[in-house]
């Protein structure tokens, strides 16, 4: 949707990655018993995306999914990654945004998101940067969002065809140096060593709405 010199210069100034849940880590089937899965290469492209970050601005970015279900498989997921922050029961998801920014000392714009349906617009309006997660289904939906300027860029790949990782490829490969992280990944080198030893130092918060706002606790 954007000229990718566009995107490129939008990155520069993001300093938070969040994630809707369902519909961006699955297909979104939900069920009683049914788990809430996710993928393994999505994971691995997070790593990468998460540490190409770090090799150009020399620090972790923070990131953290915001869910509008109570989704103990989201808290799994960020736990294992080392992720920030999981917002859970979220109605409006512009409030959690707002939440995080004032937490980090940020603005909306310095954000970028990943979302793929109606109850994420709220924040895909207000993020400086937006990747929706494409589908066959919803050409309306598409349309208005398109014509809205909601968002940034569509991905080709639809779940469960691993678009996070399409979308995590994009954006190192616009931070540059993809071979290089790639490389220093798959060698473990020191570099390496230090963004993992950096990464595994932070705590992941959940962050539940209430009536005063969000409270947050260790997860």
């Amino acid at each position: 949707m954007l000229p990718a010199e566009s995107i490129k210069a939008k990155l520069a100034d993001i300093k938070v990655f969040v994630f809707d849940w369902d519909g961006v880590f699955n297909i979104g089937i939900k069920g009683e018993h049914a788990p809430s899965l996710f993928s393994e290469i999505d994971s691995a492209g997070l790593n990468l995306l998460r540490y190409s970050y770090y090799r150009a601005n020399k620090s972790i970015p923070i990131s953290a999914i915001i869910t509008g279900e109570e989704n103990p498989a989201a808290l799994h997921f960020a736990k294992r990654e080392n992720f920030n922050l999981v917002f859970m029961k979220v109605l409006n998801k512009i409030d959690a945004v707002n939440h995080l920014c004032k937490r980090n000392n940020i603005t909306p714009a310095q954000v970028a998101c990943v979302f793929d349906d109606v109850n994420d617009l709220s924040m895909a309006r207000a993020c400086g940067l937006r990747f929706m997660i494409g589908k066959s289904a919803n050409p309306a939906f598409r349309s208005v969002v398109v014509n809205n300027n909601w968002c940034d860029y569509i991905t080709g790949n639809h779940q469960p065809n691993s678009p996070l990782r399409e979308i995590c490829e994009l954006i190192m490969s616009f931070n540059g140096g993809f071979e290089e992280s790639l490389l220093s990944r798959t060698n473990l080198d020191d570099t390496y060593k230090k963004f993992l030893e950096q990464r595994r130092s932070a705590v992941t918060c959940s962050v539940k709405a209430a009536n005063v706002g969000f409270l947050e606790e260790p997860a």
